[in-house]
């Protein structure tokens, strides 16, 4: 076994301070990258809890929720007196499409097909739409020759939230 002597004994207790004091450093470093990380988890959280909250309000008002539907409008389905509308000065004559879950809240654009394009044309068709509890309402200045068709995208107001979905179109019953 060998023993160091008095000069390696003096190089190892320098060795050994040095080791210390540099332990010592970074003990203070890992110290204060803990209090980053913890500051740094604060505000991650502070950011989930934002997200959940707009996830929470997105949902409770079904914003942006577009559903997409094909619809028709038949040439004979066009009224001037239908007890629920009340008429507007230039378009006389509505026709009133079921469709499951829209509310007086719902908005309705519509879109026609191109073969639509020149009959919407031709009879004034109104280029907005209504809605009342489980109808949209299409208005015109006069009785399209033929049927007019295309997509209707229904986007749903905060009432409308509770709904199950089907956006089905029924046929409504006339009086």
């Amino acid at each position: 076994m060998k023993l160091l002597g008095s000069d390696g004994l003096k190089t190892l207790g320098e060795y050994l301070k040095q080791t210390m004091k540099t332990a010592d450093g970074l003990t203070s470093v890992v110290s204060s990258m803990g209090q980053d990380i913890q500051g740094l988890t604060g505000q991650l959280a502070g950011a989930l809890q934002e997200v959940e909250n707009c996830l929470n309000e997105l949902d409770a008002v079904k914003a942006n929720t577009a559903v997409r539907q094909e619809f028709a409008l038949a040439a004979d389905s066009w009224t001037e007196n239908f007890d629920e509308i009340v008429p507007i000065s230039g378009y006389p004559h509505c026709c009133a499409l079921a469709v499951a879950g829209v509310t007086a809240n719902s908005r309705i654009d519509a879109v026609l097909d191109a073969a639509s394009t020149d009959i919407a044309a031709a009879c004034g068709l109104c280029p907005t739409t209504e809605t009342a509890d489980g109808i949209v309402i299409f208005r015109s200045r006069l009785v399209p020759e033929t049927s007019i068709g295309g997509q209707i995208y229904i986007m749903q107001g905060p009432e409308a939230a509770g709904t199950d979905g089907d956006q089905t179109p029924e046929k409504k019953e006339e009086n």
